[in-house]
């Protein structure tokens, strides 16, 4: 039971691991006129040219396929940056982890609160987009935070596991790397799952598509599936078991490994 202690500690200590996650954005982007907006900035710039072109290739509206473009460039993003940074969550912060009795949880809470006020920012586009362009429906933009939340949560469970593994293998942060790379184009970001109706089976077993649509679809007006929300259900739990097993192993190693 040390993990729910960790978790327990961790929350509790939410006034630091909010600071620090502000601090993050406040160091990484010293300087910078335009900040986090950069990373929008790119992906708006990657919509603007691919977005016609797929558009055409794929013969649907391109006003609705931008939307859609965007929303899932934007969400994907959030996703694949939080993933990105997973394997080097304790390394980042080893100076703290041998110096410091902190919960580890911490760590992996001051990551996710500074991807997400990054994804926050991208609200500034997403929201404007879908309202002037999109179908936009209130009922279903008020499952964003159950969706946001389930994505979170999947993620917290994630990042033990893959933090602490890329702490003892250096390996584990450009193999994270590569996997997310492929995942990008067999998810459906740029295309629409009804596209490759054959493969549908296939696609439902990918975690990263269940993550992605229940943030996308709020904004897109309508309801991810259910088979969604009871993927992540699922591994959820799986995940919650898994880090109540191997916490107390891990992090008795993470401070030597560093």
């Amino acid at each position: 039971m040390e993990f729910l202690k960790d978790l327990e500690l961790g929350i509790g200590r939410h006034y630091l691991w909010v600071y620090l996650g502000w601090r993050d954005i406040y160091r990484r982007y010293l300087r910078s006129f335009l900040g986090p907006f950069w990373l929008l900035i790119n992906s708006l710039i990657l919509v603007a040219v691919m977005g016609p072109l797929y558009s055409f290739l794929f013969k649907v509206p391109m006003v609705s396929y931008l939307v859609y473009m965007i929303t899932g460039m934007l969400s994907w993003q959030f996703i694949s940056q939080t993933f990105t940074e997973m394997p080097n969550v304790y390394i980042t912060n080893a100076g703290y982890i041998t110096d410091v009795n902190l919960p580890f949880s911490v760590y992996h809470f001051q990551m996710l609160w500074r991807n997400l006020i990054i994804y926050f920012n991208s609200l500034i586009i997403i929201i404007p987009a879908t309202a002037l362009f999109g179908h936009y429906e209130w009922h279903s933009i008020l499952m964003l935070p159950i969706g946001l939340a389930l994505v979170l949560i999947n993620a917290f469970f994630i990042s033990f596991l893959i933090a602490a593994f890329g702490t003892r293998f250096r390996d584990i942060t450009p193999i994270t790397a590569s996997v997310l790379q492929i995942t990008f184009f067999v998810t459906p970001i740029f295309w629409k799952k009804d596209m490759v109706s054959k493969y549908i089976d296939l696609i439902n077993l990918n975690p990263f598509y269940h993550m992605l649509e229940v943030i996308r679809a709020p904004f897109l007006g309508y309801v991810a599936e259910p088979i969604s929300f009871i993927f992540l259900c699922t591994t959820a739990v799986i995940g919650f078991f898994l880090n109540l097993w191997a916490y107390s192993y891990l992090k008795n190693r993470v401070a030597y490994w560093l």
